[in-house]
């Protein structure tokens, strides 16, 4: 029971002072956050004041500094290394420093800023270290303002007062810098990994990639598209650089339904605009003036713009994990890489993943700015339930499914957002320039696209632009349809100038001396006593380079290799001075392989290119590494260098369902065209199989409807569609679903011919959706080189 003094009026009031014990910081510090985190929400703040400084003077320095110790200085120091972050911001008189220390409060507007100072100085510093010494000026002042927050001392004392001091500083030096001393243990054994500085830098790296971006004049593909804002950033004295996207460039396009599908979308939305509460953060979405908050009753609000903005692309390179959509605040990145959005939620608490289906890795990327949507206290998240985070998702990504058959079965209409156009043209990863992958003129190099992209990271000239990936595309298209040109030369304009002015004696490999109209050989045979460096540049002029060939062989720890490989045209090689479809050169570890292109392995034997470069690669380096091994392990060696090649059932039956789904994107009209021909057309185990399929993707389905509708073709399996091709041949060939003839052909056999050619490859299909890790490699050999045929007469969207 509460005691009452005697002589107190009832009817009088009292406060009590609920100023939290300095404890309290303690307790703070206890919240886990890595280093990399502690350390931006000070950078937060002092990108803040940057942003501030360069609105007032367009001029000014911008920069913030970051010294933090290493690992040899954290174990040898101890407890007197220290943290320092510095900005050459405009600096903070003494009320602006108080309140910017002041544990709860916030002079930063909850919207139009990174940071909130207040709370989140307090937990970072805290965190990181029991002694915080802050010290801040502005320009023209005569002083530094200098205040020691010292944890333990504040404890002891029970106060939250702390000593502020002054010392001397010239007029013209502003800023502010904080430094933080007697680490706290845990934080100096973290420091102490000798890869804590490496993966604080990664961290700063993506969380201000936009903020430290500078694209003005850069030749990186997309840059117009990631934009950024040029702030400087170091960390020990290194510039902190950021994260850069390896996307393809906008203006790669794909003919996708009747639409062009660039690579790279721009997403912009304007939403209504509505009042925001600059305490607490809660928006009203009114129409009308209002005189506060609904939330915590502050008369701090102001009516603010809401953009969605950003865009989505296609990344160069397919990864398991490293794909996403990125979504920042205020130019921060909050979730990097994020999947989210490439998940469909039905509302009813069913959560369908739609990307990636094929291999099982991604390539879409992109940014999302959400100004005006929360996030969390540790800043690792927006409120995914606010309604501003909902608007994001419907507009990004749709409201209903991405995928065609998923939509439709669902009654949803096409998905047309930004992100169902991108996914629904690009999600297959067949080697070519209609999907922009790079291949080999057999497979996808995926492992190579990935190894290039490592050079994109490290800024290496070649690689930041797309061109070297386009050009594997290309490569590859030009290989498996057998046109491929000869390689450009910039000589080739003079070539023809001497020989349209008749002085065709005077072209390169023709005797110097011999007179006009004189027979003299050209250029693609030897001319007498060719030197080396003359016959190498000869094949250069009558080649292109071959895609997916291995950067580097070793064959052992002495012997690597650079390796280059070329398909040749209407050019005579040499091998060891004699006629040969095949010559290599090796000098200073880099090996050139040139390769005939009427090659007896690639004309009459229908070799793949790989192998060839390799068989004859794989020769020449076993002879000159002088290995006491046999030939056939350096066959091996090189053949395991370019990892794309490996026959793989996994592969094949990714392979083989990428090709289903394509078919029935195919079979979905022509179904709900004619449904009832299209039912009758099926056996009874395949519409056994189809009901099966249906069921197991969505118990609640209504068959008989899904059936009237036509939309059962969207659950069919490979037998299905073979029943359609036996069936309807009129619906399914001349170009509908399949480019093979029908109807042209005359005779009844002929017609038959066409369509049996169709279900064996179809039938062929259906065997490599059951490969598993028994199925013989010479089987899925076979089985590919099926697909590849079944694709080339697959129509066009």
């Amino acid at each position: 029971m509460t005691e009452v003094p005697d002589n107190a009026n009832l009817a009088a009031e009292e406060s009590l002072d609920l100023t939290p014990d300095p404890r309290i910081l303690e307790v703070i510090a206890e919240v886990d956050l890595q280093v990399g985190q502690c350390l931006a929400e000070l950078i937060d703040n002092a990108f803040d004041e940057l942003s501030k400084a360069r609105a007032e003077d367009a001029n000014a320095e911008h920069r913030v500094e970051i010294t933090m110790p290493n690992n040899r200085d954290a174990a040898r120091l101890q407890k007197s290394a220290t943290i320092v972050v510095a900005d050459t911001g405009r600096g903070m008189s003494r009320d602006q420093l108080r309140d910017a220390l002041r544990a709860g409060s916030s002079h930063n507007a909850r919207f139009g800023s990174l940071g909130l100072f207040g709370m989140g100085f307090n937990i970072a510093t805290a965190r990181m270290g029991h002694r915080t010494v802050v010290r801040s000026g502005r320009a023209g002042d005569t002083h530094w303002s200098v205040a020691t927050i010292d944890i333990r001392d504040m404890k002891r004392a029970r106060s939250y007062s702390v000593p502020l001091k002054y010392t001397p500083k010239a007029p013209t030096e502003h800023g502010t810098v904080i430094t933080v001393s007697d680490l706290r243990e845990d934080m100096v054994t973290r420091l102490s990994s000798p890869s804590e500085v490496k993966r604080v830098t990664k961290f700063l790296s993506t969380t201000y990639s936009y903020l430290l971006r500078n694209m003005d004049h850069s030749s990186i593909s997309g840059a117009e598209f990631m934009g950024g804002m040029g702030h400087s950033l170091t960390l020990n004295g290194s510039p902190v650089k950021p994260y850069i996207h390896c996307i393809w460039d906008p203006s790669r396009s794909k003919e996708y339904q009747g639409d062009t599908v660039e690579a790279v979308q721009r997403v912009h939305k304007e939403l209504s605009e509505a009042y925001a509460c600059m305490r607490c953060g809660h928006w009203m979405v009114m129409y009308e003036e209002t005189d506060g908050c609904a939330e915590c009753n502050s008369t701090d609000v102001e009516k603010r713009t809401r953009v969605i903005h950003g865009w989505v692309g296609l990344q160069r390179y397919n990864h398991e994990s490293d794909f996403g959509i990125s979504l920042l605040r205020q130019g921060r990145v909050i979730c990097h890489k994020d999947q989210g959005l490439f998940t469909w939620d039905d509302g009813e608490g069913s959560r369908i993943k739609e990307y990636p289906v094929e291999l099982n890795t991604g390539r879409v990327v992109g940014e999302i700015h959400l100004d005006f949507v929360p996030v969390n206290y540790r800043k690792s998240d927006f409120d995914r339930e606010s309604k501003g985070f909902r608007q994001m998702v419907n507009f990004v990504r749709g409201e209903g499914p991405i995928l065609p058959k998923s939509a439709s079965s669902r009654g949803y209409p096409e998905n047309r957002s930004a992100l169902g156009r991108l996914i629904n043209a690009f999600r297959r990863n067949d080697p070519g320039v209609k999907s922009l992958q790079p291949g080999n003129g057999s497979t996808a190099t995926l492992s190579l696209a990935r190894d290039w992209a490592k050079e994109f990271e490290k800024g290496t000239p070649g690689y930041l632009d797309d061109s070297k990936w386009y050009e594997a595309a290309v490569a590859h298209d030009e290989i498996k349809s057998g046109a491929v040109a000869p390689k450009s030369d910039p000589d080739e304009k003079n070539d023809d100038a001497l020989r349209n002015a008749g002085l065709d004696h005077l072209l390169p490999g023709t005797r110097a001396d011999a007179a006009p109209g004189v027979d003299s050989p050209s250029d693609s045979q030897p001319p007498a006593e060719e030197s080396a460096e003359a016959r190498f540049a000869r094949y250069q002029r009558h080649s292109r380079g071959i895609p997916g060939v291995p950067d580097t062989v070793a064959l052992d720890r002495r012997s690597a290799f650079n390796i280059e490989a070329y398909l040749t045209s209407d050019v005579e090689l040499q091998s060891e001075g004699r006629p040969a479809h095949h010559a290599v050169r090796v000098r200073s570890g880099h090996c050139e392989v040139y390769i005939s292109d009427r090659h007896p392995l690639l004309v009459d034997f229908g070799w793949p290119m790989i192998d060839v470069v390799a068989i004859h690669t794989a020769e020449t380096l076993h002879r000159l590494a002088d290995v006491d091994t046999p030939v056939v392990d350096a066959l091996i060696t090189v053949l395991e260098s370019s990892p794309d090649h490996k026959v793989d059932y996994q592969a094949a039956q990714r392979r083989a369902d990428s090709i289903i789904e394509t078919l029935l994107e195919k079979v979905i009209p022509i179904a709900k065209a004619s449904p009832t021909d299209a039912w009758v057309a099926l056996s009874p185990a395949a519409k056994v199989n189809a009901a099966e399929a249906a069921a197991m993707k969505q118990p609640d389905i209504n068959w008989p409807e899904t059936v009237n509708a036509g939309l059962f073709a969207a659950h069919l399996d490979v037998r299905g569609l073979i029943d359609l091709v036996d069936e309807m041949p009129e619906k399914m060939l001349d170009g509908h679903v399949f480019t093979t003839t029908y109807s042209s052909w005359e005779h009844a056999d002929a017609r038959r011919n066409q369509v049996d050619r169709l279900t064996g490859l179809l039938s062929d299909v259906h065997r490599m959706t059951e490969a598993n890790r028994f199925t013989d490699s010479r089987e899925l050999v076979r089985l590919n080189i099926g697909a590849e045929m079944l694709e080339r007469v697959i129509a066009d969207d």
